[in-house]
């Protein structure tokens, strides 16, 4: 399962422009992002800036390569926030 937060603010996150080849590559998250899965009347997660926009079932495959392209690093553990049009976008995945 994948799932996309929209963030208000980037905080101390590292920015990560998406392009084209992101979705490309991540069907999962063009469809959440900009597709058929958003919802953006979603519930909020922890704190009132971000909430979650949709959560489609992925395969273990892309679970990991989102996991592995967006997850958290670095010291501090942060995720970083991917930017499209101007919004701040996280994305937590769960493992089968």
């Amino acid at each position: 399962m994948l799932y996309v937060m929209e963030r208000a603010e980037p905080g101390e996150s590292t920015i990560v422009p998406l392009t084209e080849k992101d979705f490309e590559q991540h069907p999962a998250l063009d469809a959440v992002i900009r597709g058929e899965e958003r919802n953006p009347s979603a519930w909020e997660w922890g704190s009132r800036d971000q909430r979650v926009v949709g959560g489609p079932n992925v395969s273990y495959a892309e679970s990991k390569a989102l996991h592995d392209t967006y997850g958290p690093g670095g010291e501090a553990g942060l995720y970083p926030l991917m930017e499209y049009e101007g919004a701040y976008y996280e994305v937590l995945t769960t493992w089968p």
